[in-house]
């Protein structure tokens, strides 16, 4: 295995996960599935992150450390992993979330000789400051197949309408289209997973959903996004919702239900928007 170019590479970028990184990697570690490599990216952490990463690139090969010149946001970190990435298929984990233990078996079990992407449903974690768990919740989608272009195009506004779509820790990519179509991160700190799923979606031409959940993605209660300020949140929705109606646009689909679909999560974000940005906090 450590002689030959990995099936799947998994970038992970890092910021300040000393207490949550060896969580993640351990999750990892033990999947059923070995052949992968693993592409931690540091953006510059100030606590001890990078020492516990070397010392798991020291027991195996499979995994790199990778740094970021200045810390540059996630989105940035990510694109240095897709330039060092070999595998088949990419995939990412975040420092302080975790996976199934039979995450990439299962999903690779539905592959087939031209399957672009590979998605799966996930586990919403709400966690105490401890990492105790909370609250559970499952985002999920029924099965379907996509085996040409036009189809996938069209089930987008419903994959996004079940919020399994602006993320890219569910996903499985196919290496081939990042790379031909030089497919990249935007320097958001919030919403580069969903500009980057438009970008790959525009060119993919298949796809698998499963009706299976795998990925743990841990909130935190005072890290929860609602927790958060983000100040220009209604122009990065907004941002979104234009992206979204023009890949339906030009792929001549922007009608009907497409057309209601994509209305009503905007008119939610908008509110949404209202509601933070006249929280007292």
């Amino acid at each position: 295995m450590r002689n030959m170019d990995p099936v799947i590479s998994i970038i992970m970028p890092v910021y300040n996960s000393e207490n949550d990184v060896h969580i993640a990697i351990d999750s990892i570690i033990n999947q059923t599935f070995g052949a992968w490599e693993l592409l931690v990216v540091d953006d510059c952490s100030l606590d001890n992150t990078r020492a516990i990463i070397r010392e798991y690139e020291k027991n195996d090969a499979r995994i790199r450390l990778l740094l970021q010149e200045k810390n540059s946001g996630p989105g940035q970190a990510k694109n240095l992993g897709l330039i060092e990435a070999k595998g088949k298929y990419i995939t990412f984990c975040d420092g302080d979330d975790w996976i199934e233990q039979d995450t990439y078996e299962k999903m690779l079990a539905f592959e087939t000789q031209d399957t672009d992407v590979i998605m799966a449903g996930f586990y919403r974690d709400i966690c105490d400051a401890e990492g105790r768990l909370l609250e559970r919740s499952l985002v999920s989608s029924a099965r379907f197949q996509c085996s040409n272009k036009l189809d996938l195009i069209m089930k987008i506004p419903e994959i996004d309408e079940k919020r399994l779509f602006s993320y890219a820790v569910n996903k499985l990519y196919r290496t081939e289209i990042i790379r031909n179509h030089n497919v990249q991160f935007s320097k958001k700190k919030f919403g580069e997973d969903y500009d980057f799923n438009i970008d790959f979606f525009s060119y993919a031409e298949s796809a698998v959903m499963l009706d299976e959940c795998f990925y743990h993605y841990i909130k935190k209660n005072a890290e929860s996004l609602t927790e958060r300020f983000i100040p220009n949140f209604f122009e990065i929705n907004k941002d979104r919702f234009v992206k979204m109606k023009t890949l339906m646009v030009e792929n001549g689909v922007y009608s009907d239900t497409i057309q209601q679909r994509i209305m009503s999560a905007y008119i939610k974000h908008v509110l949404a928007a209202i509601s933070r940005l006249h929280d007292a906090r």
